[in-house]
This record gives C-alpha cells, sequence and structure tokens, in this order.
C-alpha cells in the first residue's frame, strides 16, 4: 500500500527533522537529516531524500545508504504513524482503490485499538515499577537524590507545582534519566506520554532526542494522538497554541503540539479541532526557526503572539514568565500583542524584525 501523495509529503516533513520541499521536473522530492544515522547536523547537509520512482515513493540516505519506500520506511522506524495513517485509510477510502484490486477479495483489516482502561493500566503498572513521582519523597537514598535532582529541574524553569504534581521521574530502563510528562484522555486516563531527558551529561544521541514519545513495541499498541492537553481545553474559546509543553503551562486554556511542524498533520489537526486559536511560538527575536514559523502562520492568515519590543530578550514564554515573576499570563496580555495575517506581517516589519 502507498499513501496519497499529500499524506506523504506531510507526514515525511512532520517526522524528518528539518525537511524541506523541493520539486524536480514535476516529482516530489524533500532533503532532511537522516532519522537512522543523524546526518545533516548544519543547515547545509541535509542527505535523507525522499523522491518518487518506479511510480512509488521512496527514502535513500546518502550518508549510511538506508534505502526502503515510504511505507516500508515508516514500519520500520515509525510503527506507530504507520497504524495511525493505515487505520485511517483503509477505514475511509475503497479498498479497491488503496490495493488496485478487487473489492470483494481485497478487504482492509484495520488495526485494533486497545481499550483507554488497558492502556491506562499498563502505564499505571509501567509508573510504579520503573518511575518515582517528583513529589513524592523516597526512603531509598538513591531514588531520593535523582527526584530532587528533577524536581530542581522543574523548579528551576519555574514550572507550576501543580503541574510538577503530575509528573514522573524514569531512573531505569529506556527512558532512564527523563521526565515523564502523561498525556490523559477526556476520562483521565494515561493514554502516552512525553519523556524529556535531563541527564548531566548527555551524549549525542540524547542530545537529538531531548523529547520522545513512549513506545512499547508489541508490549501494548498506543494511540497516535500527540497533542499535550487536547482533551482538557474548551474549544469553544480561545485556544492557545505552544510548541512545547512546559510553554504552554503558562496560560489557561492551551495545548502544545510538541514541537511538531506548523504545517505538518498535527498542525492540521489542531485547525480542525479549534477554530478560535492563537500560536504562541518562539521569539522571533531570538529564534529563527521561530520567526519562520510564524511568517508562515501568517501568509496562511493565522493569528499569532509576538513577543513585544521590552522582552525581546526572552526567548519564549517560559522565560517571559520567570523575568516577570508570574506563574500565568493573563488573556488580556496575549490579546494585546496578537496579530493576524498581514498585520502580524506588517508589525514584524515595523519592529524591523523582517526586511521584506
Amino acid at each position: 500500500m502507498d499513501f496519497p501523495r499529500d499524506i506523504v509529503e506531510s507526514t515525511f516533513k512532520e517526522i524528518v527533522d528539518k525537511a524541506s520541499v523541493q520539486r524536480q521536473n514535476g516529482h516530489l522530492v524533500i532533503l532532511g537529516r537522516c532519522p537512522v544515522c543523524h546526518e545533516g547536523k548544519s543547515k547545509t547537509k541535509k542527505r535523507f531524500y525522499l523522491y518518487e520512482g518506479d511510480g512509488i515513493f521512496k527514502v535513500f540516505c546518502h550518508n549510511c545508504e538506508y534505502s526502503k519506500s515510504f511505507t516500508n520506511f515508516l514500519k520500520d522506524k515509525f510503527p506507530a504513524k504507520y497504524d495511525y495513517l493505515s487505520f485511517q485509510y483503509f477505514n475511509n477510502t475503497d479498498s479497491s482503490t488503496l490495493f488496485g484490486g478487487n473489492k470483494q477479495t481485497l478487504q482492509a483489516q484495520p488495526i485494533e485499538v486497545l481499550p483507554s482502561q488497558k492502556i491506562h493500566d499498563f502505564f499505571i503498572k509501567y509508573f510504579k515499577d520503573y518511575c518515582i513521582q517528583l513529589n513524592d519523597q523516597q526512603l531509598d537514598k538513591k531514588k531520593e537524590k535523582l527526584r530532587r535532582y528533577a524536581l530542581k529541574t522543574l523548579v528551576d524553569r519555574n514550572i507550576p507545582q501543580n503541574f510538577i504534581d503530575t509528573c514522573f521521574f524514569c531512573y531505569k530502563g529506556h527512558y532512564q534519566w527523563r521526565i515523564i510528562i502523561p498525556f490523559l484522555n477526556d476520562k483521565g486516563l494515561y493514554y502516552n506520554f512525553q519523556a524529556r531527558d535531563i541527564h548531566p551529561k548527555p551524549d549525542q544521541d540524547r542530545k537529538d532526542k531531548k523529547y520522545i514519545f513512549a513506545n512499547f513495541g508489541d508490549m501494548i499498541q498506543l494511540p497516535d494522538d500527540k497533542i499535550f492537553n487536547k482533551y482538557s481545553v474548551d474549544a469553544s474559546h480561545t485556544v492557545y497554541i505552544f510548541e512545547g509543553i512546559f510553554k504552554s503551562l503558562f496560560i489557561k486554556n492551551s495545548v502544545a503540539m510538541c514541537n511538531a511542524n506548523v504545517t505538518g498533520c498535527r498542525a492540521d489537526e489542531i485547525k480542525r479541532l479549534f477554530l478560535k486559536r492563537v500560536w504562541i511560538l518562539d521569539s522571533p527575536w531570538k529564534d529563527k526557526t521561530g520567526l519562520e514559523a510564524t511568517i508562515k502562520l501568517l501568509k496562511m492568515g493565522e493569528s499569532c503572539f509576538i513577543m513585544p519590543l521590552e522582552h525581546k530578550d526572552c526567548k519564549d514564554m517560559d522565560e517571559l514568565a520567570k523575568k516577570l515573576k508570574v506563574q500565568e499570563f493573563s488573556e488580556d496580555f496575549i490579546k494585546k500583542y496578537t496579530y493576524s495575517g498581514e498585520m502580524g506581517l506588517l508589525q514584524l516589519k515595523m519592529m524591523e524584525i523582517i526586511n521584506e
């Protein structure tokens, strides 16, 4: 099975770091950093290709020579994403269109979705066996030392206490040395988590994977549902869209897209879910990627918060919260510096952040 061109393109841009689209003789070509060997750390070296060949989409790395069809690449490196896309298209598309065969003989097999309670119970056991709660003092001296270190990491970032109370610290296993940030559904059940690395001496692999999602392979199937706080906000009011979870904690009715591309699948889901929305990205004064993403959104007619001139020294909202010594920004403050479409682009020009 091969997915449609638009899905291939948006999925590749979401899961491959620094992906940029090119067109060669009408064919799709996207360059990015290889998720296998992590080649291409500089902006001038993007050696992982997505291209069309022999009627199918393929990936190839010019450094490690990893080569597969796009579908098998997803199965190999991003199985949860493959399962999610397969489930969506198996259920919403005529199977004869997908497989080029007879609908009566080629029936799609939807992925089995586990009950939420079963996933929740799995996480409860995992947290008990591999983690410690950040708000619970430990009798074991080693665990207590680790807990204090993890707690201090969040306190130093001015992270609100009510959020800290929900987090864990993993002290052994695959997610060792990571703060565990659970995702809860509308029933208050765990269904996923993001693990944030806080190792005091991280190696290159940890630096490349500072934030990772839960993945337990064949042990349990988790939903590809990665918008933090998605089930807690009131969609009838303005929802504030942040890149990272920590940054989203300083204003009510906020979600985090967990560093996904603003033109990727997760951003598309956000647009479908929240009709009233304001994007709050890293400051265009301090972060080139944040500036580029803000410009993209404004050109699409979206509304964006732009860091005011008097706070140009702050990279993001948690730095601003720490500077102003606040635990929560008012909606009035956010609205004062929110601009939409052409007005936002004009504001960037007036502030001399962009010249075009």
